[in-house]
């Protein structure tokens, strides 16, 4: 079963300073937009993307395998300098806790759309701004990440760390699920009504 959040592997078929192309892939159109990209060591911003191009400013010289990700650790490293740090937090516990995030938070988004299940409508399938949710994402990901840190090196300092981006996942998730806006029609683009009315919106899918 797939997850709102899953990472997108793949090797690259082509590249220019652009964009690079994967001519295998199968991509819903702009669904990574906001994303990061990881080419050899380096993370990108994805700016936009089509069925099998993802675009963004890059130095790319060769070919090469990648990963998609919601957050990486350029982002993690805006919110907490801790991140920058691969020694204290390894590559290796951010993946373990990228998984446990994105099962989670998938979780709790199925749970809060039930009531927007009607007939064939897959609320889950249909979301248009998912990225309304990065920073929450990013915070539950951080606490993750200090909890474990506090439990290995017994550190307050870490323990602190847990409580205040557990609190601060607390505080905006119920924000940003409530801004999530769904596509009605279907189509793909996010249409006057649809944005007027999101997920705080009771009236959304009364005919």
């Amino acid at each position: 079963m797939s997850n709102l959040f899953d990472k997108a592997i793949g090797t690259t078929t082509s590249f220019d300073a652009a964009k690079v192309t994967d001519s295998t892939a199968d991509w819903v159109a702009n669904y990574y937009k906001g994303w990061f990209v990881i080419l050899g060591s380096t993370e990108y911003l994805i700016t936009a993307n089509t069925a099998t191009e993802l675009y963004f400013a890059n130095a790319i010289v060769a070919n090469s395998g990648y990963t998609i990700q919601f957050v990486g650790r350029t982002f993690l490293t805006e919110i907490e300098s801790d991140f920058s740090n691969t020694t204290k937090i390894p590559d290796a516990l951010i993946a373990k806790k990228y998984n446990q995030t994105n099962v989670d938070i998938n979780n709790k988004i199925f749970a809060y759309l039930k009531p927007f299940f009607v007939g064939d409508f897959n609320p889950m399938d249909n979301i248009l701004n998912l990225i309304s949710l990065q920073q929450s994402f990013a915070y539950y990901l951080a606490a993750k990440v200090y909890q474990d840190l506090s439990i290995d090196q017994d550190s307050f300092e870490s323990f602190k760390g847990y409580n205040m981006y557990e609190k601060s996942y607390n505080d905006g998730i119920k924000d940003s699920m409530a801004m999530l806006q769904l596509d009605k029609n279907q189509d793909g683009t996010a249409n006057a009504e649809e944005i007027r009315n999101t997920i705080s919106s009771s009236s959304f899918f009364k005919r």
